[in-house]
């Protein structure tokens, strides 16, 4: 009831930490079987709406949460629960559910996707590809941890929790086991980690940045690839990290400290609803000193969120314009443009996986006025060489410059799978990732 009464405003991850922290006499197991069960039950709303109209019952919180039970395994259900309709009933509605040959009403209401989303990703891909996305959508994402280099080296912090295990994408990331409480980890007081998905972390390596350099993060939020970046850099030059919500940015400020990063400038800026800075007042001309000085623009550009489905089950159905947000994001390159040295680089990400908000916005862009200096750059050999880089930094067994390149080079994974065309796409079911967009264009010198 709490989530369908506060939806449209409160994330339903915030509500049920919210509901828990008022609910302290739940165990570990509880809360976990709790969460379960609620994530579940708003990731698969359609499907029981579709079920619930079918058995002709009302659609009220309880009918949905009590359908959700029934359809789970038995091991998992309350004591004594009863099956809502009757078995035979409730399978005889499973069986009529649209199948695979009608794959749009299947990924609407079997998967329960919207329709928007829905329709995307028969645009993207074939219609059984298209079902795997969807499926994998559905899955829980795992947890990962990004080791802070600047305090210890992954081989280091595997030794010490011999229970988790390296992820093959990110030579950064490790894998922590299911419902572990990663608070209690050892190394989490002293900034040894944080959390954070591959793609993410992927996506901040291909900034290219080196100890001394001048960056700029357009969208820090609060500040996940803000300390990849200064990990990169060893804490050596300036990050200005620019925000429009000032509370992200005193987040960022806090885990910076927290992972011993001191290179990093927050500024809060203004903006319209267009995404559009307003040019006056002290964060401007701020700005205004860094122009054509930056070596890295990070554009962590707002989005639908489409690409994070696995993590924020409420996401899918919340209202969305894609075309609002590709005009922030177009809007948010002409800003990015004027601060990149000649030479240097905009790094374009988002987390989400319709081409309007990806490959539209980056032709758009490079065929305005203000995007005809840049060029699209190679993005596989970039993220060959950015992922030996951050491999070199995290490696800290041997002084042997030449031995550890090699034995990085033996260790890479096939990046190539990540790749398509002139950018970077990944999908969970492709890879285990979540759904991320990422272009290089580079300024003419």
């Amino acid at each position: 009831m709490a989530w369908e009464n506060s939806k449209a405003h409160t994330p339903a991850d915030r509500l049920a930490n919210s509901e828990f922290r008022a609910r302290r006499y739940l165990n570990a197991h509880e809360r976990r079987w709790c969460a379960g069960h609620f994530f579940d039950a708003i990731r698969f709303r359609r499907k029981y709406q579709w079920l619930l109209s079918r058995l002709a019952l009302a659609e009220n919180p309880d009918t949905l949460l009590q359908l959700h039970l029934s359809l789970a395994p038995i091991a998992t259900r309350p004591p004594h629960f009863q099956v809502i309709a009757g078995e035979e009933r409730l399978q005889a509605a499973v069986a009529a559910m649209p199948t695979p040959d009608a794959p749009e009403d299947y990924i609407r209401f079997v998967l329960s996707f919207s329709d928007q989303l829905a329709r995307s990703l028969l645009r993207l891909f074939p219609p059984d590809e298209a079902i795997r996305a969807a499926q994998a959508f559905n899955r829980r994402a795992p947890t990962i941890l990004r080791v802070n280099p600047l305090l210890v080296s992954r081989a280091e912090f595997l030794r010490i929790h011999s229970d988790l295990r390296p992820t093959p994408w990110s030579p950064w990331g490790v894998y922590a086991p299911a419902g572990v409480n990663v608070y209690t980890l050892a190394g989490y007081r002293e900034g040894w980690f944080e959390i954070q998905e591959e793609a993410s972390q992927l996506s901040a390596f291909l900034s290219g940045v080196r100890p001394g350099d001048t960056v700029v993060e357009i969208g820090a939020g609060g500040g996940g690839k803000t300390l990849v970046l200064g990990a990169l850099m060893r804490n050596r030059g300036r990050i200005l990290a620019i925000d429009v919500h000032e509370g992200r940015l005193k987040e960022l400020m806090k885990r910076a400290q927290h992972a011993q990063i001191h290179c990093v400038k927050p500024l809060l800026v203004e903006a319209d609803e267009t995404g559009r800075w307003q040019h006056r007042g002290r964060s401007w001309r701020r700005i205004e000193k860094i122009h054509t000085q930056a070596q890295c623009v990070l554009l962590d550009a707002p989005c639908s969120g489409s690409g994070v489905l696995r993590r924020s089950p409420d996401a899918r159905w919340r209202e969305v314009c894609i075309e609002e947000f590709s005009q922030i994001q177009r809007n948010l390159l002409l800003e990015a443009a004027p601060l990149v040295a000649p030479g240097g680089r905009i790094v374009y990400v988002t987390c989400a996986f319709e081409p309007q908000q990806n490959e539209e916005v980056v032709e758009w862009f490079l065929s305005s006025p203000a995007g005809r200096g840049f060029r699209k750059e190679p993005v596989l050999e970039a993220l060959r060489r950015a992922w030996k880089h951050a491999a070199a930094l995290v490696e800290k067994e041997s002084p042997d410059r030449q031995r550890n390149d090699r034995k990085n080079t033996e260790d890479m994974p096939p990046l190539e799978a990540l790749c398509a065309g002139d950018f970077v796409r990944t999908w969970p079911h492709r890879h285990d990732l979540d759904a991320f967009f990422v272009a290089l264009l580079r300024r003419c010198e």
